[in-house]
């Protein structure tokens, strides 16, 4: 089973999106993909409903009902999550993606808080089930500042895990500002994409170095099941270049792990929701 996370940006404005390039990047590559920067325009999300119907009938979604910044006028972003029917469903209980408590003695500690949901695999020969989490970082051009909200990613996870005690296998994909030595030093979260290479594209679709887009394993003991080194895809030529790749499509590319399902899962599912 082939996860992928993806920062499409500003997926939903009047830019041009090419949705028959993205849903032919998500089918020859992904069973399932994390979405960000799902945009909120006029109260929808249409950018996350004209991918969905390009992927087509074999495809289903969920995505956070309201958008992040909470009091944001005009830029708000939803998080999505889609899959193909035939691998995943939804387990018991988990509809729709849904943020995790954010209201603390402290205010806010995000600008916009991680959102979870439960899946499991639709093969009866291997139950596997997994909690999601999509998460996009504030951006600043302090790191100091970013630092600051990311740290926050174990404390904000707890109440999940306490809900949830006998499943392990946590997965939080996400745009996190950071580079994967900094995201090390703040979260006992353990990053698991490591590359040469960025992530993101500068303004000609020319690969930066900067490796934003990372997935943090609860525990990589616990998660027997990932198999490969996860990876960024490259897809830039499935579009027509750099160029167009970047115009057409999104300033990031899509990153990638492989679970293999090879035995029964090796911990108890979650039922409920918090």
């Amino acid at each position: 089973m082939r996860l992928c996370s993806f920062n499409i940006q500003h997926l939903g404005y009047d830019n041009q999106k090419d949705y028959e390039a993205l849903a032919s990047i998500l089918n020859s590559n992904c069973d399932a993909t994390v979405l960000l920067e799902v945009m909120r325009k006029g109260g929808a999300a249409p950018g996350y409903d004209a991918l969905l119907e390009s992927l087509g009938e074999g495809w289903q979604g969920q995505r956070t009902s309201e958008a992040r910044p909470k009091d944001a006028k005009s830029y708000a972003e939803y998080y999505g999550f889609v899959w193909k029917r035939d691998k995943l469903q939804a387990c018991s209980g988990f509809s729709e993606l849904s943020y995790l408590p954010d209201d603390t003695s402290e205010g806010d500690l995000f600008d916009r808080e991680p959102a979870f949901g439960c899946f499991e695999a639709t093969d009866p020969a291997h139950k596997f089930d997994f909690l999601l989490l999509a998460y996009h970082a504030d951006f600043d051009d302090s790191r100091a500042v970013i630092e600051d909200e990311v740290r926050h990613l174990d404390r904000a996870l707890q109440p999940l895990v306490d809900v949830c005690p006998a499943e392990k296998d946590i997965f939080v994909f996400g745009d996190f500002n950071l580079n994967p030595t900094h995201l090390d030093a703040i979260t006992t979260l353990e990053p698991v994409v490591q590359s040469q290479q960025g992530s993101t594209l500068n303004s000609s679709g020319e690969r930066s170095k900067n490796l934003y887009d990372n997935l943090l394993l609860y525990s990589f003991w616990d998660t027997p099941e990932l198999v490969t080194a996860a990876e960024i895809l490259d897809v830039r030529a499935q579009v027509g270049g750099p160029g167009r790749y970047r115009e057409r499509v999104s300033d990031h590319l899509p990153l990638r792990i492989t679970l293999e399902l090879s035995s029964p899962d090796d911990d108890d599912a979650c039922s409920r929701s918090p």
